[in-house]
């Protein structure tokens, strides 16, 4: 069988950490889905059966000048790299799909924002505690945040159950 993979990469998951609970149930079906070679894209619209507030579409559907928030809100599908990070994305959206919702709501009601970058200026308050949102950790009784800036995580505080 061949291993699984992203974008042509070998992926190996450990998916006994207590970070991956929320998406344990789905380990199994993602390994299989790339190791059959499918995007992405593919694996979660497998996963989510149509059950998801969104459906995956690839990376490439979004178009050019689009702002990735307000293409999911309207379309109902939100573009799918191949990558962990938007795997991860795509399984919290099967996770936690009214919370992926409201937030995705709440971006794509802001139009001064530039929603296509990953920019954690001041200009975009309400970002900063969705991408924390996307990217804590649950850590015993609560969730241990995480921002990433210039490439590197830093712990931003702690949020208890």
């Amino acid at each position: 069988m061949r291993p699984a993979q992203v974008a042509g990469q070998p992926v190996q998951l450990d998916w006994h950490g207590p970070w991956l609970a929320p998406h344990a149930a789905h380990a199994a079906a993602v390994t299989a889905g790339l190791q059959r070679g499918l995007s992405v894209a593919q694996v979660l619209n497998e996963l989510s059966d149509g059950q998801a507030p969104v459906r995956f579409v690839p990376q490439s559907d979004l178009p050019p000048g689009q702002a990735y928030e307000a293409y999911i809100f309207e379309y109902g599908a939100c573009p799918t790299r191949d990558n962990l990070h938007d795997l991860f994305n795509g399984l919290s959206w099967l996770a936690f799909p009214r919370t992926k919702a409201r937030l995705n709501a709440l971006q794509a009601a802001q139009p001064d924002l530039v929603l296509r970058s990953f920019d954690f200026t001041p200009k975009r308050p309400i970002t900063v505690p969705m991408t924390m949102h996307a990217h804590g950790k649950r850590d015993g009784d609560g969730w241990s945040l995480w921002m990433e800036t210039d490439g590197a995580l830093a712990s931003v505080g702690r949020v208890t159950a």
